[in-house]
């Protein structure tokens, strides 16, 4: 289910933190990605590969839902992370089509 993004940023961790990933697999109920993230996750990437009109929209969806619904704490920490990285992804997704769609001279 996880993609390269997810993957990468899972890889990045582990080569940077060995002990997190350790440390995740002894306590897993303390850290877990949220359904919403999750959900939120998968959905801006079908909108980018259906090239859908909303994306600002979503961009302030994501901002959002790590502002306000997933506080700044270790027990988000994961969820915020993949927020994050959502965000991003999507940022440079329309700042790349926005300068595709105007040529410069």
């Amino acid at each position: 289910m996880l993609d390269g993004e997810l993957s990468s940023l899972f890889g990045i961790i582990k080569l940077l933190y060995p002990e997190f990933i350790l440390f995740l697999l002894k306590m897993r109920d303390i850290e877990s990605i949220a359904l919403l993230t999750l959900s939120l996750y998968l959905m801006v990437q079908c909108q980018k590969k259906l090239g859908n009109d909303a994306l600002f929209d979503t961009l302030q969806l994501v901002r959002v839902v790590h502002d306000k619904v997933f506080p700044a704490d270790n027990e988000n920490f994961v969820d915020r992370l993949i927020l994050k990285l959502t965000y991003r992804s999507l940022k440079m997704y329309i700042d790349d089509s926005t300068c595709d769609d105007h040529p410069t001279a």
